[in-house]
This record gives C-alpha cells, structure tokens and sequence, in this order.
C-alpha cells in the first residue's frame, strides 16, 4: 500500500494550478482596476453634486447659471486642491489633453479651468456646466468611459452624466455617455 504522493503527481498538480491562476489573475485585476475606477467616480460625483448644491446656497441661486462664480473660484473654495492644472493640457489626461475612448473614437478636452483635488483625480470644466472628471488624475490609462468621463451640471443643481444612455446603443460607449451606462448599470462597469 503506498502512502503519499510521488513527486510528479505534486507536481503536475501545482502545475495545473498554476496555468488555472494565470488564466484567471488577469481577469480579476482587471475587474478590481475597473471596480476602483467606478468608487473614484461615485466619490467624486458626491463631491462635485455637494460642491454645487453649496455653492448655490452660498450664492442665494436656484438655478447654476445664476450663481456669480468662476470655475476657478469654485474649485479652490468648494475642493481641497492639491494644485491647479491650469488647463487640459498641463497636465490633465497625461500632458496632452487628447485621449481615446473605449469604443475607440478619439477625444480631445479643451478645457479653462482645471484642478487636482487631493483624492487624486482632476476636475476640468469646459465652461460652467460641463465637467470633465479624470478620476486617476496623472495615472493612466487615460481612457474616455474608463477613467475619464464627462459630467453635466444641470440647472437645478444635479449633476448627470453628459449624455443619457440606452441600453439599444451599448457598443458605443465614449467619455459622454460612460457616467449614465455605469449608473444604468447599478454603479458597475461592465462593458
């Protein structure tokens, strides 16, 4: 009667596990770099929705287009700024401004008044209801609907994605309709 394994048995063994973990690492990596980004989002979105609602109240307005401040005003008073980008290209989105999308269009921000704020994302407005949201900040990959998207601050003081989504166009997804995908989908990216 034998007792125990032979050492090819063990190994073959460890073997298998072996290809088996490094088939599925890479997948869960990717699902908790995607879940990161998701939490970053949601985080900010708070951040930005609370920001406006103060900053209305702040101002007596009940509508944003009536509230008297700059964009550059409103990021130093309402964040806690780790510094101003200035513009897109000074340091948002990489050092160029420009970026792909993950339907693999490409995206370019022209943006005024930018800033890093200490979570470690950058916020840029391209005016003063559209906001563009590097949840990763200087980090990479620099896509739009990965980790850069475009928010919409409406009148009323909520704060949406640029664009709605339906789910009839979910091969096209971009920098304007990944915010309202991930908040149709439950707060989950999954495309």
């Amino acid at each position: 009667m034998r007792r125990g394994f032979t050492l090819a048995e063990v190994l073959i063994t460890l073997g298998i596990i072996g290809v088996v973990a490094a088939l599925t690492l890479p997948s869960l990596r990717q699902q908790i770099n995607y879940q990161q980004y998701v939490t970053s989002l949601r985080k900010i979105h708070s951040e930005l929705s609370q920001s406006v609602q103060k900053a209305m109240y702040d101002n007596g307005s009940e509508k944003w287009s009536d509230t008297n401040i700059s964009m550059r005003d409103f990021l130093s008073k309402y964040f806690r700024t780790s510094g101003s980008a200035g513009s897109a290209v000074n340091g948002f989105i990489g050092d160029t401004g420009s970026f792909k999308n993950v339907d693999g269009t490409n995206g370019a921000i022209g943006a005024a008044d930018c800033a890093f704020i200490n979570s470690g994302a950058s916020i840029c407005f391209a005016g003063k209801s559209e906001v563009f949201v590097d949840v990763n900040g200087k980090e990479g990959p620099n896509i739009g609907g990965r980790d850069i998207f475009a928010l919409r601050i409406e009148n009323d003081g909520t704060v949406n994605g640029w664009n709605s989504y339906s789910s009839s166009h979910s091969n096209s997804i971009s920098v304007y309709n990944a915010f309202a995908r991930i908040v149709y989908d439950g707060w989950k990216m999954t495309y």
